[in-house]
């Protein structure tokens, strides 16, 4: 989009507007305006990877919240079948595990109730619910401390070792958020996507863009256009036919 106030999680408050709670808002949203099917087949292809859960999981009926709106009691979250710690970052690293003794640190680590997680996602179908998704995120050059997720962990999860905590532990990257969207807009043949959740992906793709979110795909030498003039490298005592391997890389095209 040329006009940037145009994108639906954009604003003219532009001074606040690029916070982590605000990127973590526009992931959910985008999530629950997803059909039950596409919506599945979306977590399936983010989170596969990291689980062999998650491809049981039914996701046809799904809740999705922010910070501590979730509408279902501690005592309920901690009985729920799967619970899952989601982290979306720049490096999808959770930092300040393995430089202490990890069953010390976990000990140690209580909550901080000024402190709530970014996100949830849910089950809607049975109470306690089948899953749970605790999701913290960061901006791409922020770092996320293990001793907060663990906190967190052990307030809604009632957490007991760090054994238990890393079993509930995935870790994602904004970059594989938008690898999902771009495969899905990419693909509509394929995914059968509807023109409202392309809009709302691409919608997705272009804030994530903002946040410095990009991907690299490389050049299209077709629209390069002609090469420019090299004669100036003999002003420098250069020679042409120093450089035949780099303009040879240069020129291979489609």
């Amino acid at each position: 989009m040329k006009d940037h106030h145009l994108n639906m999680f954009n604003s003219y408050n532009m001074y606040n507007e690029y916070i982590e709670d605000n990127l973590t808002r526009a992931f959910i949203v985008t999530l629950n305006f997803l059909s039950p099917k596409l919506l599945a087949r979306y977590i399936s292809r983010l989170l596969n990877k990291h689980s062999t859960v998650i491809e049981k999981i039914d996701f046809s009926k799904v809740g999705f919240a922010l910070q501590r709106n979730i509408g279902i009691s501690s005592e309920l979250l901690r009985r729920a079948t799967h619970k899952f710690i989601l982290t979306i970052t720049g490096d999808g690293i959770i930092h300040g595990m393995d430089k202490e003794d990890d069953h010390e640190m976990f000990d140690k680590v209580t909550h901080n109730k000024l402190k709530r997680p970014d996100a949830w996602i849910y089950d809607l179908t049975s109470s306690p619910p089948k899953y749970c998704f605790l999701i913290e995120s960061k901006r791409i050059y922020d770092l996320l401390s293990a001793k907060q997720v663990i906190a967190y962990s052990k307030e809604y999860y009632g957490t007991n070792s760090i054994e238990e905590f890393k079993q509930s532990l995935i870790c994602i990257t904004w970059y594989d958020v938008l690898e999902v969207c771009t495969y899905f807009c990419e693909n509509k043949n394929e995914t059968m996507i509807n023109p409202q959740e392309m809009s709302i992906l691409e919608h997705l793709k272009e804030f994530l863009s903002f946040y410095g979110v990009l991907s690299f795909s490389g050049w299209n030498i077709n629209e390069i256009g002609t090469l420019p003039d090299y004669n100036f490298l003999e002003t420098l005592d250069f020679k042409i036919d120093r450089f035949p391997i780099c303009l040879n890389i240069i020129c291979v095209g489609n």
